[in-house]
């Protein structure tokens, strides 16, 4: 027989035998209403109107031991679905979960009226009941609650995945979560782990000594701006216009700081249309925030300190008292951090000023000028991949990622972008590159061709210098790390460096191969930003999709006057991801996009 028909067969047995199990189960619910259960009720509630969670119950008896549970006959109501059923004649176990923990439940026919204990004959893997009765340890010691009350509460129609192999197949993960996350264990954990990272990130941005305020900015926008991305369009039928799904918050929220909100942040949805991979999805999360009489060597810091903290408060959640997290992960074949990169740190990882004094009142800089802000020192020579190790000892601000440990801990390290494309080049061309080489045109993409990088004739020496970058760099910064001082081609909304006109002050920093931030200090000056905008006019006109539009409100806001201003956007998708270990953008997504079937 092919494999194929195999194949065939197998399925149509499966389909067969799961429609035979939801028969047998829809019979099972007819039967519970024969015994006048309601098949859908509205609640459950315990005799005093109180319910436990099964989590609750766990965490306060765990620990109790039999003897103490028998003495102090601790009665309890909660409700849960039932993964496990085990049947013993005029007794049987049930083991409940409320998603997070489990409980098992002692159903025995003469602690429960007729008419339950027939219920509990017709219950089926996937039901929620309610259960009522007191605490006790059985034999094997299980904390179990002895049921003098039970309650069917919904039917599971349709079977769960086999016990042992559970729910394997990635894309019906994907597609089917509530299915993962019944079965899986791991895809719960990952969720609460995003939840702890955003409140995380909120505690940080609004601590008194950085007054952060959260504001909202809209989603629905008449031109797609902030970002250069292909947006999603659509129409609003009232006032017959065309509206863009936001690509980005950044017009925004400069706007609320020509306003007079000097420190604004938002945590955001925003939409590309643009390919599904590992590391993209169309619909994504990110922290985007802007401090006003700051530059991109403040927010460079801050986010040392933002990643530093987020990180810890995630592992020691996780981990609760088990020690931190690089201990444990050493032991599991994880590779150790890599010694950091020897590359040349310049004006923008430069110590600053000395610390200016406290006084009450008064909000901290977080940048150069703010207590113990001193910028990272290396060793200087060329660029080499991997980014910066830890430095020795306990390190409560490392992650495990594919296999390796990444620690979060500050400072990172710093390398300028053309710094970083001709070192990598020569590297692998076996001849020197110089920076001139990346500033004009033609020996840009005759290097670009020497390295295999396609370009397009519409690209200019920044876009093609950022094209090398992308191919021969990002893929190996697995440890945080900044590159900075960027073309101003690909950055018509960053201020120009007042030495180099043709550099922006503007990072992005990468870890784990991917970006994970990208900041500068904001162009605040109006009539460079009309020229700027009408650059990416001719670029879109000549065929760039992704170019930005002209937008003359942000303009004339710019013209009341916005002060010095630094502004950032962190993707928060990928942070999870490298906090949580997690291989794919969808491990983190709840529900990611997929392809219609």
């Amino acid at each position: 027989m092919a494999v194929g028909a195999a194949s065939d067969d197998f399925r149509v047995m499966a389909d067969s035998q799961g429609n035979d199990q939801r028969a047998q189960r829809r019979a099972n619910l007819a039967a519970l209403t024969g015994l006048g259960v309601p098949a859908y009720p509205h609640a459950f509630r315990g005799a005093d109107g109180a319910r436990d969670t099964v989590s609750a119950l766990v965490d306060a008896h765990g620990g109790v031991g039999g003897e103490e549970l028998e003495a102090a006959r601790i009665r309890t109501a909660t409700a849960g679905r039932i993964l496990i059923v085990r049947s013993f004649g005029k007794a049987r176990f049930l083991v409940i979960s409320d998603g997070r923990k489990r409980i098992q439940v002692y159903v025995r026919k003469d602690s429960l009226s007729e008419r339950d204990f027939q219920v509990a004959a017709l219950l089926d893997i996937g039901d929620h009941v309610g259960v009522e009765g007191r605490l006790f340890r059985t034999r094997t010691d299980e904390l179990t609650v002895w049921a003098e009350r039970l309650e069917f509460l919904a039917k599971c129609h349709r079977p769960l995945p086999e016990k042992w192999h559970g729910l394997t197949d990635v894309e019906t993960r994907y597609r089917q979560r509530y299915l993962d996350l019944i079965v899986n264990p791991g895809p719960r954990e990952v969720f609460e782990a995003r939840a702890r990272v955003l409140a995380s990130i909120r505690r940080f941005m609004e601590h008194p000594d950085r007054g952060f305020l959260e504001v909202e900015t809209p989603m629905m926008q008449p031109i797609a701006g902030g970002a250069l991305a292909r947006p999603f369009v659509t129409h609003h039928n009232a006032q017959d216009m065309e509206l863009y799904l936001r690509i980005a918050p950044e017009l925004y929220l400069k706007r609320l700081v020509v306003g007079g909100m000097e420190r604004v942040y938002e945590i955001n949805r925003n939409f590309r249309n643009e390919g599904i991979s590992t590391q993209h999805n169309p619909e994504f999360t990110m922290l985007e925030f802007y401090q006003a009489y700051s530059d991109y060597r403040d927010l460079m810091t801050m986010t040392e300190k933002l990643l530093e903290t987020v990180a810890r408060d995630v592992a020691q959640s996780s981990r609760g008292a088990a020690g931190p997290v690089g201990d444990g992960a050493g032991a599991s074949g994880a590779v150790p951090p890599e010694p950091g990169p020897r590359m040349r740190i310049d004006d923008a990882g430069a110590p600053d000023a000395a610390s200016p004094a406290p006084g009450p009142k008064r909000v901290r800089i977080d940048g150069p000028d703010a207590p113990g802000a001193a910028q990272p020192e290396a060793e200087h020579g060329r660029w080499q991949p991997g980014g910066a190790g830890t430095s020795g000892g306990t390190d409560d601000a490392a992650v495990t990622f594919g296999g390796r440990i990444l620690s979060f801990r500050g400072p990172y390290p710093r390398v300028r972008l053309r710094q970083a494309v001709c070192e990598a080049a020569a590297e692998r061309l076996g001849a020197p590159v110089s920076e001139p080489d990346l500033r004009c045109r033609e020996t840009a993409a005759q290097l670009a061709a020497r390295l295999g990088v396609e370009t397009k004739p519409d690209q200019g020496p920044g876009k093609i210098a950022l094209e090398i970058f992308e191919r021969l760099c990002e893929p190996d910064l697995v440890q945080p790390t900044f590159v900075h001082d960027f073309p101003t081609e690909v950055s018509p909304l960053s201020k120009q460096r007042d030495d180099d006109p043709d550099t922006v002050e503007r990072f992005e920093l990468y870890a784990a191969g991917m970006e994970l931030a990208n900041g500068f200090s904001e162009l605040n000056d109006p009539e460079e930003q009309r020229r700027r905008f009408e650059a990416q006019i001719r670029d879109r006109e000549g065929g760039d999709a992704e170019a930005h539009r002209m937008d003359e409100d942000y303009v004339r806001a710019l013209e009341y006057g916005l002060p010095p201003t630094a502004g950032e956007g962190i993707g928060i998708d990928r942070l999870v991801m490298i906090l949580t270990d997690s291989p794919s953008i969808r491990d983190v997504i709840l529900f990611p996009l997929m392809r219609a079937r």
